[in-house]
């Protein structure tokens, strides 16, 4: 990855610690996902849900690849 493609990463990385702090915050663990298109655009995001849902695969990842 380019120092450009670094940087403009940031902000969905920093969108990932924001959507870990929510689910920390509602008594998950601390995961956050964000699916991000090349041109940037931000395709969906979610957050660990794992424990309030009572779903082991309630993981981000898996519910954005779902």
């Amino acid at each position: 990855m380019t120092a450009e493609g670094t940087e403009a990463g940031l902000p969905h990385l920093r969108r990932c610690v924001e959507l870990a702090t929510e689910a920390v915050e509602a008594g998950d663990f601390p995961f956050g996902s964000v699916l991000v298109a090349a041109d940037g655009t931000v395709l969906a995001e979610d957050r660990n849900q794992e424990v309030t849902a009572r779903d082991p695969t309630r993981h981000p990842e898996l519910a954005l690849a779902r």
